[in-house]
């Protein structure tokens, strides 16, 4: 019964290593397609070698004491995959290797040892619990179903709660420490009483990490969360990149360019009453609304209870009767939500040290249908996209033009000046504004005291006025949105 039990636990630990992994390589190479497939891979691999090699040492060494040092090693290496990762995925990253092995070879060298040593568990379990034959074959499916039910549990633990709980270095020191338990359990039972101490003193030494110097770090299902205070701004990073910034003497300040640009919706729909914020972040765009404009409404949405949690903790966003926070993804809102807005801003981005990553069902010729259903008749929406046309082949922007062109007449880009940001402005007017006349209703906005946003004008007269090719790139549909591939073009 024991020995199954070890079986049911290494199953969970196995599983749940391999969750971790999405997170522990997403934040250092980004948590695309290509990632993600690296971790799978790695671990089928690593998997398949450990199932053949623990029927080689389980028929060559068929002992208790093989399971337990299996068992030992494979808690070992889980728990040494925090301590290795900062330095060795820092070096890969930095080193001159093709940008697509990166995550592959970072997760081969820290998560095959762990995923081989937990997969050689069940044969070698197998080979002991087998004492004729003739049950051979009943004991190896008994073991394999208890190891997949182990795998379930382990994996639905791991994605609806450890991760939003702990942090991914303890999670992951945690999991070593089951295992060497385990082992522990093993080898009592066998009256190894100096085994046994050896491998439980083994838990409790070295496994606590320093607690970093900062105001807040957790991970959520989506995001590897900090916010730090430096220099007079308080910053909010998303797997280690910067995704929203405030004067913490001034929280309506200080903010990232590129937040300005969305005030000029009313550059194109003086009128404008309700608006709904598409990802929020630190909130920077829409507690500038609601404070700048009285006469708005806004509706926040972020797919990340988290995030909503960290921005009222810490960035000043406080819902009330003209801010609504809702967490729900942003395609499932706009399906279900009854409301019209007069302008939906989409800010949906995270940034990697390759680049910038955005949910694929967010960019889609299906996706700006529903938001065109969504809008008042003047409605216009404006997209943040953290790439330029002065600055490489930007086949991403230009697939978005061309997608979003196709639901809407007319469309305006600007550029922000100390970023790779552009602005998208989508609008239903036939009938296209100059820069010109953008620049002087910008102007009239502020003599009339309707904007008090510092620089507005000036963002008013950034505005692109070369031409956007768009004939290499797709039409990005719910069938076929290559992002990571356009995000990732050099």
């Amino acid at each position: 019964m024991l020995v199954r039990f070890v079986v049911f636990g290494s199953g969970a630990v196995l599983m749940a290593t391999e969750i971790l992994g999405f997170r522990v390589i997403g934040k250092t190479f980004g948590t695309a397609l290509r990632e993600y497939s690296a971790v799978i891979a790695v671990f089928l691999g690593a998997m398949s070698l450990g199932y053949y090699l623990g029927g080689r040492w389980g028929d060559r060494w068929p002992r208790p004491l093989t399971l337990v040092l299996v068992m030992v090693g494979g808690g070992v290496a889980v728990a040494l995959v925090p301590v290795l990762d900062p330095s060795l995925s820092t070096a890969i990253a930095d080193s001159s290797l093709p940008l697509g092995v990166h995550a592959l070879l970072t997760a081969t060298l820290l998560f095959s040892p762990p995923a081989l040593l937990l997969a050689s568990v069940s044969p070698i379990a197998i080979r002991l619990l087998s004492r004729r034959v003739e049950e051979t074959g009943r004991v190896a499916g008994s073991v394999a179903a208890v190891s997949t039910v182990g795998s379930i549990l382990g994996t639905l633990l791991t994605g609806f709660y450890l991760i939003g709980a702990f942090r991914v270095s303890h999670t992951l020191y945690g999991l070593g420490g089951v295992m060497v338990l385990l082992a522990a359990c093993i080898a009592a039972t066998e009256r190894w009483s100096q085994v046994a101490a050896v491998v439980l003193a083994g838990v409790f030494l070295g496994t606590t990490p320093t607690a970093a110097e900062v105001i807040f770090e957790r991970d959520s299902p989506y995001h590897h969360i900090l916010v730090q205070d430096e220099g007079g701004y308080r910053t909010l990073y998303f797997d280690n990149s910067p995704e929203s910034r405030m004067l913490i003497s001034d929280p309506l300040n200080g903010a990232f360019e590129y937040t300005d640009f969305f005030h000029l919706a009313l550059v194109f729909h003086p009128q404008v009453r309700e608006v709904l914020m598409l990802g929020l972040g630190g909130g920077s765009i829409p507690k500038r609304f609601v404070h700048d404009y009285p006469q708005v409404r806004v509706d926040a949405v972020d797919v990340d209870p988290l995030v909503i949690e960290v921005a009222q903790r810490f960035f000043a966003v406080q819902p009330g009767p003209r801010l609504n926070l809702i967490a729900q993804d942003a395609r499932v809102y706009l399906r279900r939500t009854p409301r019209k807005y007069d302008f939906i801003a989409l800010d949906a981005y995270t940034t990697n040290r390759y680049g910038s990553t955005v949910p694929f069902h967010l960019t889609t010729q299906e996706f700006f249908a529903l938001v065109k259903r969504r809008l008042t008749p003047r409605g216009v929406i404006a997209y943040n996209i953290v790439e330029r046309p002065a600055y490489g082949p930007y086949k991403f922007l230009r697939a978005m033009v061309k997608t979003m062109s196709t639901q809407f007449p007319t469309l305006y880009l600007f550029e922000a000046e100390g970023s790779y940001n552009t602005v998208i402005f989508a609008t239903q007017e036939a009938n296209r504004l100059s820069g010109e006349e953008i620049v002087s209703r910008a102007r009239r906005l502020v003599e009339q005291k309707k904007v008090s946003l510092p620089h507005f004008v000036r963002r008013a007269g950034q505005l692109y006025s070369g031409t956007i090719n768009t004939d290499d790139v797709p039409l990005l549909t719910d069938d076929y949105a290559p992002v990571d591939d356009l995000l990732r073009a050099e």
